[in-house]
């Protein structure tokens, strides 16, 4: 999940081609897999990266 991280934060890829790059078949697996363990979608994790680029990994500071 770190490629993925960084590459939402840092592209603007969709994340369908995130996804496959990361060993994905397909984005509802991705998605539920990323939700699983960052506890956020893939398109609003990105989003808050964008508001808040320095802020530290989402689930283990505020959604534990």
């Amino acid at each position: 999940m770190t490629k993925a991280c960084e590459l939402l934060q840092n592209t603007s890829l969709p994340i369908e081609h995130i996804a496959y790059s990361c060993g994905y078949c397909s984005t509802f697996s991705f998605s539920k897999a990323f939700r699983k363990v960052n506890g956020i979608s893939p398109s609003g994790y990105r989003q808050f990266k964008k508001v808040n680029p320095y802020s530290i990994e989402l689930k283990r500071n505020n959604l534990d």
